[in-house]
């Protein structure tokens, strides 16, 4: 996974809103928790994530672009956080991977990803750029 610069705050709403997405088909997986929990591992290694608070919070496409969007722009983004496209698109490219962990994703866990990315204010250019497979590096 590339690099970004996010704080614990955005990171713990990035794991809730995989989550969110996760439920949408009405069934998480315990593979699909296994991804999210090597996502967040990658996002911060060693960090002090409340991974309770995951189970016990639904962070909405809404909610979750306000998370953003507030850290995005706050007076040390510079310095602390990745920019609010950046975190889009690895959001999109993550989900996906993640909804993928159990061997096929839902048309309501593609939905959902489309609505995150549709309130992070992805076009549909950015979507397809965030969906179209990658090769190896």
């Amino acid at each position: 996974m590339t690099e970004l610069l996010l704080t614990d705050e955005l990171i713990q709403s990035f794991l809730c809103a995989l989550l969110s997405v996760c439920r949408a088909d009405g069934d998480v997986s315990f593979a699909e928790l296994h991804a999210i929990a090597r996502v967040a591992d990658e996002l911060r290694p060693k960090s002090q994530l409340d991974y309770e608070a995951l189970l016990f919070n639904d962070v909405t496409p809404s909610s979750f672009a306000a998370d953003v969007r507030k850290q995005a722009s706050g007076p040390f983004r510079a310095a602390a956080t990745a920019t609010a496209e950046a975190i889009g698109h690895k959001f999109v490219e993550t989900a996906l991977r993640v909804v993928r962990a159990d061997g096929h994703a839902a048309e309501s866990e593609l939905k959902a990803i489309e609505d995150y990315a549709r309130a992070l204010g992805l076009s549909d250019d950015a979507l397809a750029r965030s969906t179209k497979p990658r090769a190896r590096e």
